[in-house]
């Protein structure tokens, strides 16, 4: 399945397809870690801890600060469950589609 984080009303269907061992393909890209139309909202509030800056660096609700969605991208579930199939453009996906075992990507997320 093709994901696109945080598409509307898609946010469970990612854990969904995970835990059925469903070879799962998300861009690789941190311009996901927030989208406009998405099942975030500006005037959300996204988190009320405010950890220490020595933890983490950047704030999760700068929207706006790239730096600051490469660092959270990074700890996103997309990025760092296994057997997710990250691609960084069509090309990739394209390529990943046709040379990729289905079966065998499946079979190794029934092991995690």
């Amino acid at each position: 399945g093709l994901y696109f984080p945080y598409d509307w009303l898609q946010t469970m269907g990612f854990y969904d397809w995970i835990n059925m061992a469903f070879p799962t393909f998300v861009p690789d890209t941190p311009m996901y870690t927030y989208t406009m139309m998405g099942t975030n909202h500006r005037g959300w509030t996204a988190t009320i801890f405010s950890p220490p800056k020595e933890l983490y660096p950047y704030k999760y609700q700068d929207w706006n600060d790239l730096e600051s969605r490469v660092f959270w991208w990074h700890m996103t579930d997309f990025k760092v469950l296994p057997m997710v199939q990250l691609f960084q453009s069509l090309p990739q996906l394209f390529q990943m589609l046709t040379q990729a075992s289905m079966n065998s990507i499946s079979a190794q997320m029934r092991l995690h």
